[in-house]
């Protein structure tokens, strides 16, 4: 893939976070991990500027993505 193909997908797929670039899936994926206190010993606990983030607010929803692709 040319590097202007590479990133126009992440512009269109990913968004800027505090962690880095993300996807919808893997920040859904960072949210839903449980926090610090409510893990067991091996569990992957939800990074701390999820904790309180509202980054995924601007993820456009699925249905949208899929209008855009028509």
């Amino acid at each position: 893939m040319a590097k202007n193909a590479i990133e126009k997908w992440l512009e269109e797929h990913t968004k800027r976070c505090p962690i880095g670039r993300v996807t919808r899936e893997q920040c859904e994926r960072l949210r839903s991990r449980p926090l610090v206190k409510d893990a067991g010993e091996y569990d992957l606990v939800r990074p701390s500027v999820c904790v309180n983030c509202k980054w995924w607010l601007y993820f456009p929803p699925e249905e949208e993505k899929q209008k855009k692709a028509a």
